[in-house]
């Protein structure tokens, strides 16, 4: 009776809500919403960068489940359309950082290039896509144009440094 009711508390003590998680699992229900997320200046342009994230929220055995995540990103200036990082919404996208031209010390930090770390694959076949599958990362121009992949089958970014500001 006492591992029963040890069993039940860990159940529902359990974390229900969790991020940078996509579902990729076509067996179970999954009901998933969008929405633009919190705009964030590109630094020196006159861009946003507005993340477009997903909360899909599905059943577990004896609970419901909530998994946010990011899944594209939009450029938006005022003076032209509106640029999407992809035409999709399929992959994870687990950090997107501005960095500074080669030389930023001189010119206050303006952005040259940014850089984004996404989940294109579930690598370890969990169903899910999560910062634990292998990642690539891309860099693009400040207004979104020029997305390039720069490296591939990425476990683990320790830092990032701009050397030469061309894609």
């Amino acid at each position: 009776l006492a591992f029963a009711a040890f069993f039940v508390l860990k159940e529902t003590l359990r974390e229900r809500e969790v991020t940078a998680v996509v579902n990729t699992d076509a067996e179970h229900r999954v009901e998933e919403s969008q929405f633009l997320g919190t705009a964030t200046q590109i630094t020196g342009h006159p861009w946003l960068l507005v993340p477009l994230e997903s909360d899909q929220k599905y059943d577990q055995v004896y609970f419901s489940k909530s998994a946010t995540a990011a899944r594209n990103y939009g450029f938006v200036s005022a003076s032209v359309p509106a640029r999407w990082l992809y035409p999709h919404n399929r992959f994870l996208i687990v950090d997107a950082i501005q960095l500074p031209g080669a030389e930023f010390y001189k010119e206050d930090n303006v952005t040259a290039v940014l850089s984004f770390v996404v989940v294109q694959r579930d690598t370890d076949k969990d169903e899910r896509l999560t910062p634990k599958d292998s990642s690539v990362l891309v860099f693009t121009r400040p207004d979104g144009t020029g997305s390039t992949v720069v490296l591939e089958n990425v476990r683990r970014i320790v830092s990032q440094e701009l050397l030469q500001e061309e894609i």
